[in-house]
Formats: C-alpha cells, sequence, structure tokens
C-alpha cells in the first residue's frame, strides 16, 4: 500500500502539472493571436489616419495655390 502512494502521488501530481501547462499554453496561444489581431487592426487604422491626413495636406495646399493663381488672373 505504501508502495503504492509513493508512486502514485508523483504520478497524480505529474499529471497536474502537464494538464495545467497544456491550459496555460493554450491561454497563451489565444492571447497571443488577440494581441495579433489588435496590432493589426491598429496598424490598419494608422494607415488610413496617414492616408487621410495626406490627402488633408494636398486639399490644403490647393486652398493656397488658389488665391495666388486667382491673383495671378487678376493681373
Amino acid at each position: 500500500m505504501v508502495r503504492l502512494l509513493i508512486f502514485a502521488i508523483p504520478i497524480v501530481l505529474i499529471i497536474l502539472f502537464i494538464n495545467e501547462y497544456i491550459k496555460q499554453r493554450h491561454l497563451a496561444e489565444e492571447n497571443w493571436e488577440n494581441q495579433w489581431e489588435e496590432k493589426k487592426k491598429n496598424f490598419q487604422q494608422e494607415q488610413e489616419l496617414k492616408d487621410k491626413e495626406r490627402e488633408i495636406q494636398k486639399l490644403k495646399e490647393k486652398l493656397k495655390d488658389k488665391p495666388q493663381i486667382e491673383r495671378l488672373d487678376d493681373d
């Protein structure tokens, strides 16, 4: 009986450790995937913002140039 306990307790502990390791690894993979998706989404939003800012700058340039062109036409 004692021999059974000597072998059973470590085996049970090892099995519990392996199960917990598998759970933690699965959670870590899910977390990594979620973070990756979030980073991709943030990157796309940043790119869209940069594109919009470029458009705004182009429109500002056009507005700056427009009065100069009108002045030249008036002359």
